[in-house]
């Protein structure tokens, strides 16, 4: 198989056009006659004679379900389920015979007959069941619709709702049986669309029969039952798919047997499910409130046009293997293709009785959705060899409903397959019939004759208006092979169909909601496109894909159609999707320009392959488009530079939502005042306590935002009480300085010197907060604080901390009161804002031309709450107070990573009410117990400290002026007494590091005291770099020494025999020095530390692995001491060790007396 491209061109050479004979059939040598002859033969072996009752009634099921999608009108509503009942029960409550068909299908595709009767039993008892209920159900539905008389009451019409949803869910347990699940799917499907169809009806009939919508103290029924009919759409989507795929995959994949039973079973189940449950995401009355027109992409063949008698060879005997056959048979996943021409090669084979002409090779000719480029692919046999003829079907403005064809077999050898004649039906865009004939002679006595509508029925036939579904259901789209021989007669043809459903002119519509599904994208039209995936499997057809790569991807271009009276429509423009990650993206028209957004990651199963139904979400893309021409090119792409790395993509569909600008500007008003409404409490004189700052700077931004053609006095009326509302607002929050002013001044708000205060933000109408991330190894934070002073609180009271982040990663919360604290960690993505922020003529960014995914009627619903997943709202309560002791509230941010970041404002603290019931016990209780530990902690607090005040005393001579060390005053006991002081609790706060706590004083002034016995030690010690604070500076070493960190504190360590440390010091003579060192030794041997003068004095300290180990700071250091009288000025210190390790912490010398 090849394939080829061109554009405006004849798909034959001049030598190889054909005549258009008066019969109005486009084939060489054709003739009335040569029809009438086909006509005659097409009676004998028909295989079979009539489609399957169940694939009948499925189609028409689709096509009454595509006629009427979406909420085409209340009357429309009744009289569509009418339909369904009559079409799954003809005749009534005990008329199974539509789903006996239904599973004796499923039965024999999944070669599983269900023995068990009371499999059975339930089965029918529950569709009994269903059928009474629905007819119920649909009577009253009609009585509100079109009352005859007195109209059922809104009470009558709710219990009768609910008891057909009970009824017809708990059904479904009939239908899902384990172990039955295969032959039971197709009842399953059908059951799942009856019960969602009516469970749709709450979204479109809820207000008016009285279901009440959401309060502040429960879930409304409205949201109840639409939040449990999206439930059941996931699972019976899930349920569906999975089990197809499982009956696919446990079917044997060998040989040609197998790939034909292989082939029935994903067209038919395509039919009876797959095509259903496509249809269930456009019942959804709020996502699409008025008639919807959908389109299924996928293609299905039918079987193999190829002779079955029962000779000495079947072709299966010849045949090619399973996977070769479908590799030839059914293309990879691709763009929709539409049929423009299809050319046959025939040949002559044989002579007298053997003789034959047969169909050896094609071409087909197609082009993308809507677009002008041709391309072209063959199949068969193309060779030189025998005379070539051929026979050219143009394609264009007409579809193929129907296709008779004859296959012969030859004789005596029976090794030969052919196809020599086929009848074409086909309708025009003038709604024109007519029949292209294919017709050549054979000898050939062995035939069967095959009508495409024995498996894909015409429910009219002929048809009278091109493209009806409803008439017919499929089109011819492709036809391909499965094996071919290139030597012999023996091309095998399969014909692959589209659903009519496919527009192929992608118009778009003025008075429905119009779905294009992303896989009639052009290439042909420029971009950059990734790949096609095979997609979830219940949305219809193939997805196109993106992946991160540095670069622009194109995931949809469409090549649209409009009738000259839609260019006066404004449309909302909608895209369904799944992805891993957010993704910036633009749509771009050649009448509207660009329209910036970004893809969100699903919220479930947001990895791939998507294949959970809730995987796809919707976005609104914001603003409105407008066609100026009656043809126009719609893009989307992804900006996948800006992209995190492994962002995955799956586009589904594109969808045009006609606008009414003057409904929806009413709508918005309306939205405004409700919101307004809602803000305040009785007399407005106050703020509900859900009300946040945040919203009332929102909605702010919304009211400026409302077009010029609200009356001025509506939108000033708006304004005035929204700025009241946050006057109110800041009044009542206890937080000092709420827009950062005096931001480090020790009054308000404190933190890092790197947190930067900005405005001007496309989120936050006033100042907010950016902090960035902590030093490189996390050990210096990035933090913010207030403390709310006790005065402000009240005794035994709930108060709600709360505010906005706009984005971050990594951010710390703590409320602290008591010992408790309330501690979140943050991170929030950026919200759905366009990624090109519109400035006006100033720099600005203007809120109203810049998209944000914000919903008024979500996050300023009349009951005052919130569901903005970038709000935090925490509370915190407070017992009994105490001026003394200011506890107070704590509120401290914090990022301890690198990486981290923050924008955050709106922050606020307030009263809630006071504490009852359990909560009030709660906080006394906990109370009670703080008071018990802060009794410890003071105990604990003064024996810590009289303990490190008399280690400090005893490093003194004259304490506590402290201005001398004693002799025996070494590193390690300073640090001893240090770490007694450091063992006072609340020192600092326990969540910030520079926060003093309670006891900081105290240790303050023992800090100051240890300091200076560190100061007066380092004045004393005549050694340079004692403590190896600088490496090896002021000593001569050896190339083999290094000065390693072990625990924190610097070592110097000798490894090697060889290995020598020198440093000389200049001295009095005739005076008394003490040389001290503090070291360890490892393994065999000894480590030396000599101290020498230049005329024979000397003496040596040696530390080996059998020395007493002290248990102090040193960390099992030993400490050693020897005095030394020189007599010459130099003297030297000589570090040295026999074999092992030897590791120095510290030396000494000093004056024996000063």
């Amino acid at each position: 198989m090849k394939e080829q491209e061109f554009k405006g061109m004849d798909v034959l050479s001049n030598a190889q056009k054909t005549e258009t004979l008066p019969c109005d059939l486009n084939i060489t040598g054709c003739s009335p006659n040569n029809f009438l002859n086909i006509s005659e033969e097409i009676d004998a072996n028909l295989v079979p004679y009539n489609a399957p009752s169940a694939i009948t009634t499925s189609i028409e099921i689709t096509s009454t379900l595509l006629s009427d999608l979406g909420v085409p009108g209340a009357s429309t509503i009744g009289l569509l389920l009418g339909k369904l009942i009559n079409l799954l029960w003809p005749g009534g409550e005990n008329d199974k015979s539509v789903w006996t068909s239904l599973l004796n299908e499923s039965e024999e595709l999944v070669n599983q007959k269900i023995k068990h009767i009371t499999v059975i039993t339930n089965a029918e008892t529950a569709l009994r069941g269903m059928h009474r209920v629905l007819q119920s159900y649909r009577s009253a539905l009609n009585s509100w619709i079109n009352p005859k008389g007195e109209r059922i009451s809104p009470e009558a019409m709710r219990t009768t709702y609910i008891s057909a949803l009970t009824t017809l869910n708990n059904s479904m347990a009939s239908f899902s049986v384990p172990k039955h699940e295969l032959p039971l799917l197709t009842l399953y499907s059908q059951a799942a669309n009856i019960y969602l169809y009516v469970a749709k009806d709450i979204t479109i009939f809820g207000k008016e029969w009285g279901f009440t919508y959401r309060n502040p103290e429960r879930e409304g029924d409205i949201e109840f039952y639409y939040n449990e009919f999206l439930k059941y759409t996931a699972e019976h989507s899930e349920y569906c798919i999975d089990w197809y795929n499982q009956g696919l995959n446990q079917l044997s994949q060998s040989n040609s047997r197998d790939w034909v039973k292989y082939n029935k079973y994903r067209r038919e189940m395509t039919i009876m499910v797959l095509d259903i449950i496509s249809l269930f995401s456009s019942y959804d009355g709020f996502l699409y409130p008025q008639k919807t027109k959908t389109e299924l992409t996928r293609m299905i063949f039918t079987n193999p046009i190829v002779y079955e008698g029962k000779q000495q060879y079947t072709w299966h005997q010849l045949a090619p293997s399973f996977s070769e056959i479908e590799d030839s048979a059914v293309p990879k996943p691709d763009y929709f293709r539409v049929l423009r021409n299809l050319l046959i090669h025939t040949k002559s084979y044989g002579s007298g009785v053997s003789a034959t002409n047969y169909w050896s090779s094609h071409d087909l000719t197609y082009s993308l959705t809507n677009t002008p480029i041709y391309h072209q692919v063959s199949f068969g046999n193309k060779s030189t060899n025998g005379d070539d003829k051929y026979n050219n079907f143009s394609l264009s403005g007409r579809d193929v409903y129907k296709i008779i064809s004859i296959a012969r077999q030859n004789g005596p050898s029976y090794t030969d397959f052919i196809v020599n004649q086929f009848e074409m039906q086909t309708l025009n865009t003038s709604n024109a019939k007519n029949v292209l004939s294919y017709n050549h002679p054979s000898e050939w006595s062995n035939r069967q004759t095959f009508d495409s509508t024995t498996e894909l029925p015409v429910t009219t036939n002929p048809p009278t208006t091109y493209g009806d579904d409803k008439q017919y259901s499929h089109r011819l789209g492709f036809i391909s092979e499965v094996q071919h021989s290139s030597s012999r007669p023996n091309l095998i043809p399969i014909y692959g169909w589209t659903h009519t459903s496919v527009n192929l002119d992608n118009r778009i519509y003025s008075d429905r909601i119009t779905q294009i599904p992303a896989i009639k994208s052009s290439p042909d039209l420029g971009g950059n496109f990734q790949n096609i995936a095979k997609g979830p499997g219940f949305n219809g057809g193939y997805v196109t894909t993106a992946r991160s790569v540095n670069a622009l991807v194109d995931v949809l271009k469409l090549q649209v159609t409009l009738d000259q009276n839609s260019l006066a429509q404004k449309y909302r423009v909608r895209l369904r999707y799944a992805s891993n990650k957010r993704v910036p993206a633009t749509l771009f028209t050649n009448t509207s320009g660009d329209y910036k957004f970004e893809l969100q990651p699903s919220e479930v199963a947001p990895n791939p392959p998507y294949t959970k139904y809730q995987s796809f979400r919707y976005i609104d893309i914001p603003g409105l488009v407008s066609f100026t021409s009656t043809t126009d090119v719609v893009t989307v792409y992804l900006d996948m530079r800006y992209a995190p790395v492994g962002s995955y993509v799956e586009v589904d569909r594109i969808e045009f939502i006609p606008s009414n600008e003057i409904a929806e500007l009413e709508k918005s008003l309306e939205k405004m005042k409700q919101a307004v409404n809602a803000l305040f409490a009785e007399g407005r004189n106050v703020l509900k306590l859900d009300v946040t700052d945040r919203q009332i700077d929102m909605l702010s931004n919304l009211i400026d935002c409302l077009p010029e053609d609200v009356e001025p006095s509506e939108k000033r009326n708006l304004l005035n009480a929204v700025r009241y509302a946050k006057r109110l607002s800041q009044s009542r929050n206890l937080f000092i300085d709420s827009d950062f002013k005096l931001f480090n001044t020790g009054n308000g708000w404190s933190g890092s010197q790197s947190i930067s205060i900005s405005e001007g933000n496309i989120l936050f109408k006033g100042p907010y907060l950016r902090l960035l991330g902590s030093n490189d190894d996390g050990s210096i934070p990035t933090y913010l604080y207030q403390k709310i002073d006790e005065s402000k609180l009240k005794a035994y009271t709930r108060y709600k901390v709360r505010g906005f982040i706009g984005e971050s990663k990594d951010l710390e919360l703590y409320i602290v009161r008591y010992d408790g604290n309330t501690h979140t960690v943050m991170n929030v993505p950026r919200p759905r804002i366009s990624p090109s922020i519109v400035m006006d003529s100033c720099g600005i960014p203007d809120r109203c031309k810049t998209h944000i995914e914000f919903d008024v009627s979500d996050t300023l619903s009349t009951d005052g709450s919130s569901s903005d997943p970038h709000a935090f709202s925490y509370h915190i309560d407070i017992g009994d107070m105490d001026l003394n002791e200011n506890l107070g509230i704590w509120v401290i941010f914090k990022i301890s990573t690198p990486d981290g970041y923050a924008t955050l404002g709106n922050i606020e603290c307030v009263e809630e009410g006071p504490l009852v019931g359990g909560a009030l016990a709660q906080i006394k209780k906990k109370e009670q117990k703080f008071k018990e530990k802060i009794i410890e902690i003071r105990a604990n607090t003064q024996r810590i400290y009289t303990e490190a005040k008399q280690a400090i005393n005893n490093l003194f001579t004259d304490p506590p002026q402290d201005t001398k060390l004693k002799l025996a005053t070494s590193l390690v006991k300073i640090l001893e007494a240090d770490g007694i002081a450091q063992r006072i609790p609340e020192i600092y706060n326990q969540w910030l590091y520079n926060i003093q706590g309670m006891n900081y004083s105290l240790f303050q002034e023992l800090n100051t005291r240890i300091y200076q016995a560190l100061e007066l030690y380092t004045l004393r010690n005549l050694v340079q770099n004692p403590r190896f604070l600088d490496e090896l500076s002021n000593w001569n070493v050896t190339s083999n020494v290094s000065v390693q960190q072990i625990s924190g504190i610097p070592v110097l360590v000798l490894s090697n025999w060889d290995a020598q440390v020198k440093q000389r010091i200049v001295l009095k003579e005739d005076c008394g020095y003490i040389l001290r060192v503090t070291a360890k030794k490892e393994g065999v041997g000894a480590g030396n530390v000599n101290i020498s003068d230049c005329v024979g004095n000397a003496e040596t300290l040696i530390f080996t692995s059998c020395n007493d180990k002290s248990t102090n700071i040193s960390f099992n250091y030993d400490t050693q001491s020897i005095e030394f009288f020189p007599d010459a000025e130099q003297v030297y210190i000589e570090i040295t060790e026999s074999e092992g390790t030897f590791y120095i912490q510290n030396i000494e010398l000093f004056l024996m007396r000063e």
